[in-house]
């Protein structure tokens, strides 16, 4: 009898594979007691289920993914040794801090007065998160991402 192989190279549920091995297939597996070895997996598994999340098409499957994200994101938590205590306690003092997204506030790009040296030393720090920007023609300053836009632009 000839079988066919699927590259599957991620982690799975302890569970997962115990219907397909009722039906005769043989699945090539391994512990990843190493930590960091783990903490791949794991990081791996909850874009994975990300991307799964934001291609749901029906409230059905996107509860269904949530959930699978969800379990990734608590086997993450505890290997890193963090406690939803901890993060509601850091939510709770950004949410006191900075507010929520409730509101649905979107910035485009901020404007900064020379003056402003910490915003500015932020930013530069960051910048590929904030690349600067020609305040008139909103162009990227960065040559290289100038050439990138550019490209995009011609497709």
């Amino acid at each position: 009898m000839t079988k066919r192989r699927f590259l599957f190279n991620k982690l799975v549920r302890d569970k997962a594979l115990a219907p397909m091995i009722a039906q005769g297939v043989v699945a090539e597996t391994k512990v990843l007691s190493d930590n960091d070895m783990f903490l791949e997996a794991i990081t791996q598994k909850m874009i994975e289920e990300l991307e799964e999340v934001f291609s749901c098409e029906s409230q059905e499957e996107l509860i269904e993914e949530l959930a699978d994200f969800e379990e990734a994101f608590e086997e993450f938590k505890k290997l890193i040794t963090v406690t939803q205590e901890e993060i509601n306690k850091a939510r709770a003092e950004k949410v006191a801090k900075k507010g929520t997204y409730g509101k649905r506030v979107f910035c485009d790009f901020i404007d900064v007065p020379e003056s402003a040296h910490d915003v500015i030393t932020y930013c530069e720090e960051k910048s590929d998160k904030y690349p600067e920007l020609d305040p008139v023609t909103n162009d990227f300053l960065d040559e290289e991402l100038r050439d990138m836009d550019d490209e995009e632009d011609d497709e």
